[in-house]
């Protein structure tokens, strides 16, 4: 059984994704990463999907996590929307930078992974 909270997943570009697995199942299971994006892995100590996104292309990128032990095995497919990062002030505006903070106006924005999302294996 996989059990999920459908949180949507973004970063953006050149900047570096990281997705935590949560999963259960007795035995402990083993999970694996397949029809990912090229330099994304899964640590199998952790359970947590890394990428730098590097130059990646803005738009969806799809990967799939399997989790297996004796009893069964699961996949779950994910997309991860990586969106074009903001362009690089001019130098010559650079002082405009502690004002922009002051006002509160968000120059950038990330979004991860919800934590609570959760692979079941039964």
């Amino acid at each position: 059984m996989i059990g999920l909270n459908e949180t949507p997943l973004s970063v953006l570009a050149g900047e570096p994704f990281a997705f935590q697995v949560a999963v259960t199942g007795t035995p402990a299971p083993q999970l694996s990463l397949s029809d990912a994006p090229g330099g994304m892995s899964i640590d199998a100590q952790t359970d947590l999907v890394t990428w730098n996104t590097g130059a990646a292309t803005p738009g969806a990128y799809s990967f799939t996590v399997t989790a297996s032990n004796s009893v069964a095995q699961v996949s779950k497919a994910f997309s991860v929307g990586v969106s074009a990062a903001a362009p690089a002030l001019p130098a010559a505006l650079s002082w405009l930078l502690p004002l922009l903070g002051a006002c509160g106006v968000a120059l950038r924005s990330r979004r991860r992974a919800s934590p609570d999302q959760s692979l079941r294996v039964s």
